[in-house]
């Protein structure tokens, strides 16, 4: 569902709308600074060339507010799709300083063009223990503040986390309100495509075996039966709802019926107006 031109939209709206940000504001000089210790910590390492000017990188996000959003940029979007090649950035390194300064953009941060981004890296983080201690939670937590923003990736991540435990009638219902969430979320790019969530929600609504929540796959027909990128699910779903395709054909023809005669009616009151005649138009 979502493309490299969609993430690409996604990049130019961030250098647009980035700021103002709590971290600070473009017009006034940096007033706090972030994870000095940790930025410490790895200076005193025995570091490669390499690890030594990422490092100097992330220290820019201390120097100057042009730095600090150039360096925002690198650390929440580079684990996007495609988003490491397209903005020439690395990924986050696993160091504390990266983990530190992730979580700091991702509570410190109120807009829609940032703050999904970094609740989502800093949640997998989380979840993965990639540089900070393993907090399943936690991890959920931010994903949950990032998907609630209408951010479809953050909800995928979280239906297949639960839809991980098979056994559980609860979580089977949580990744059914994280996928609805997934296929309407509005913010573009992501990290885990929204694009199957259609298809897997279908797919629990009406399962091969066991009950059905035919009410609920119709409900959800309905709704995207006008979505141009939900067409191929819709007709592979149509047969699997009882009565369905019966009641759209009946609705469609009691529309164009209604529309018939509406522009009858219209000819002729026209036709009236025109020769100044009072004739019934009904």
């Amino acid at each position: 569902m979502q493309t490299s031109t969609s993430t690409n939209r996604s990049l130019r709206a961030l250098t647009a709308l980035v700021l103002p940000l709590l971290l600070g504001s473009p017009a006034l000089a940096l007033k706090t600074n972030y994870c000095e210790a940790e930025m410490a910590a790895r200076a005193a390492e025995k570091l490669t060339p390499e690890q030594a000017d990422q490092l100097d990188r992330y220290q820019g996000f201390n120097i100057s507010m042009q730095e600090r959003v150039e360096v925002m940029k690198e650390l929440v979007l580079a684990h996007l799709s495609g988003a490491q090649q397209q903005l020439g950035a690395w990924k986050p390194d696993g160091t504390a300083v990266a983990t530190c300064l992730i979580k700091a953009v991702a509570d410190g941060n109120r807009d829609k063009a940032v703050a999904p981004y970094a609740l989502e890296a800093y949640g997998l983080m989380l979840l993965s223990g990639q540089g900070v201690k393993r907090d399943k939670a936690q991890g959920i937590a931010y994903l949950e503040r990032a998907a609630n923003w209408g951010y479809g990736s953050a909800a995928m991540h979280l239906a297949n986390f639960y839809l991980a435990d098979k056994g559980s009638p609860a979580s089977r219902s949580k990744a059914m309100t994280w996928l609805y969430k997934a296929i309407f979320g509005d913010i573009e790019g992501y990290s885990e495509s929204p694009g199957p969530a259609a298809w897997m929600l279908f797919n629990l609504y009406l399962p091969k075996s066991g009950p059905k929540d035919l009410e609920a796959a119709e409900a959800l027909y309905r709704r995207l039966m006008y979505v141009r990128t939900h067409q191929d699910v819709l007709k592979h779903v149509l047969p699997w709802i009882p009565g369905l395709a019966e009641r759209l054909e009946a609705e469609r023809q009691a529309a164009a019926e209604a529309q018939r005669q509406g522009d009858a009616q219209s000819r002729c009151l026209r036709q009236n107006a025109r020769q100044g005649t009072y004739s019934r138009c009904d």
